[in-house]
């Protein structure tokens, strides 16, 4: 993805996110369940559409951001189809799946750092500035941290019997815990990211889940979306400095 359509790390970029996926957890249950799709035929359709979303914006001009949240909001479907797939369709141990999708994700961002990279398109993810760096290995470790992330949470709640209110206390207390851990020396620019990014793909679920349990879940979706994109639309974006 160019660089001038990904946006910078930032306040608004991890809220967006947060919408992102609590919007994305929703869409991820609308197509199983109104659409009828399932977690099974769900999947290949995002996969789909968000393979044809990166050939299209190769051909737009930089600067169109709105790409790369609709990849975002695409995978976050995607990932809540594949989790609820991998826990109650195919009813997996929590501790396989979140073994499994753990080693991926820590297999997948170390090879950011084992194999230098052949261009500045392969170079290790965030870049120093602030700006993230969406190749192909980005958009894999997406998706693992974010189908780990509505694992995790769905293990939250059913390996500890955690109210909402409890467990968004605990999720909020690991976001501060990882934001925090930016000042510190010893955690990289890498590190920090990925973590904040699993913590995210974590509340996303607990939220998604009890607007929907709480109301409609097309409303839900609705409301959901609609705040997603308003976001993003009256929150101008921050420019990488060095966006080319």
């Amino acid at each position: 993805m160019q660089t001038r359509n990904v946006p910078v790390t930032g306040a608004r970029y991890w809220i967006g996110m947060s919408a992102a996926s609590v919007f994305g957890v929703n869409m991820g249950d609308y197509v199983s369940r109104i659409m009828h799709l399932g977690d099974w035929k769900g999947v290949p359709v995002m996969v789909l559409l968000f393979a044809g979303l990166l050939l299209a914006e190769r051909r737009v001009r930089p600067g169109m951001e709105a790409m790369y949240w609709i990849a975002v909001a695409l995978e976050r479907t995607a990932a809540t189809n594949i989790a609820d797939l991998m826990t109650h369709d195919l009813d997996w141990n929590y501790g396989l799946v979140l073994s499994g999708l753990g080693a991926l994700l820590t297999g997948i961002i170390a090879l950011g750092g084992v194999f230098p990279p052949r261009s500045a398109r392969d170079a290790a993810l965030p870049l120093p500035n602030g700006a993230v760096l969406a190749n192909w290995r980005y958009w894999l470790a997406m998706l693992i941290a974010e189908s780990l992330g509505t694992a995790l949470s769905d293990a939250f709640s059913d390996w500890l019997d955690l109210s909402f209110y409890v467990e968004w206390a605990v999720l909020l207390s690991m976001f501060a815990l990882v934001f925090g851990a930016r000042t510190i020396p010893a955690f990289t620019n890498r590190l920090t990211y990925w973590l904040a990014v699993l913590v995210v793909g974590t509340c996303g679920p607990t939220v998604g889940d009890w607007l929907a349990h709480s109301g409609h879940l097309r409303l839900s979706t609705a409301l959901t979306c609609a705040f997603f994109v308003g976001l993003l639309v009256v929150w101008k974006r921050d420019r990488a400095t060095s966006a080319a």
